[in-house]
């Protein structure tokens, strides 16, 4: 039988990719934490553990994060 009631999956443990059944595909994306993830798969995955819920994680855009970039508007 499949799953051992709630919990099961481990979510809740911070940011480990272990917990996400994605493929090895490198195709970046920029979460809104502004972290890069590997890809599309990723950044759901994360979303979905409660780090991910408390803040909304959520894509900011395809392609890396820019070093350095800050949330809001800053001096550019």
């Amino acid at each position: 039988s499949l799953g051992h009631g709630p919990g099961s999956k481990g979510h809740g443990r911070g940011l480990d990719n272990e917990n996400c059944q994605c493929g090895r595909i490198y195709k970046p994306v920029c979460g809104s934490d502004l972290k890069t993830y590997a890809n599309q798969c990723l950044l759901d995955c994360h979303a979905e553990m409660a780090e991910g819920r408390q803040i909304g994680l959520k894509l900011l855009r395809e392609g890396r994060c820019k070093e350095g970039q800050k949330k809001g508007r800053g001096p550019k």
